[in-house]
């Protein structure tokens, strides 16, 4: 009869420890569930201008001479998600609305000027054709851009009969 008591204490034991081990096996497990995250990217290319007017003024000797830069810090505003050319195209020559006399648009260079990030770019003389005057420029946001406007020592193309002479520039961007 101790044979049998012990053999239904430990039996009773062992059930026990069975449960107790069901009963933290059942709580650790769990399900889990796959999410799906979409992230979508939609292609951003901006630009503003904030500041619409550039004016190189010939006051002096000295400024015929040497000729003459004009900086202009934080002239345009670029947003673009990937890398990207910045281009440039004058739709006429300089004009003189008074006189309607014009001079050459190309006796202007310009130039990306403190822009970091963007590299060395070359002043160009402008045109009515698109001038790239920053290839592959890095994807940015809010990108401040400063543009140099410059004209050559001794050139002759601006003796002319005082007057302001105008012409519009287009800067454009595009997805390089």
């Amino acid at each position: 009869m101790k044979t049998i008591f012990k053999n239904l204490l430990t039996i009773g034991v062992l059930a026990m420890i069975v449960s107790v081990f069901s009963a933290s096996s059942a709580r650790a497990q769990g399900s889990s569930v796959n999410v799906t995250l979409n992230v979508t990217l939609v292609d951003v290319l901006a630009m503003t201008v904030n500041d619409n007017t550039t004016t190189l003024t010939f006051a002096t000797a000295d400024d015929y001479k040497n000729g003459l830069n004009v900086s202009k810090a934080n002239q345009l505003t670029i947003t673009s998600n990937k890398p990207y050319d910045l281009k440039v195209k004058s739709g006429t020559d300089l004009v003189n609305a008074s006189t309607s006399a014009s001079i050459p648009v190309s006796n202007v260079t310009v130039q990306v000027e403190n822009a970091s990030g963007m590299g060395t770019t070359p002043a160009l003389a402008l045109s009515s054709s698109d001038q790239i005057i920053a290839n592959n420029a890095p994807a940015a946001i809010l990108k401040s851009v400063g543009m140099k406007y410059s004209t050559t020592a001794g050139n002759t193309a601006f003796l002319s009969a005082g007057g302001t002479y105008s012409a519009t520039l287009l800067y454009s961007i595009a997805a390089h």
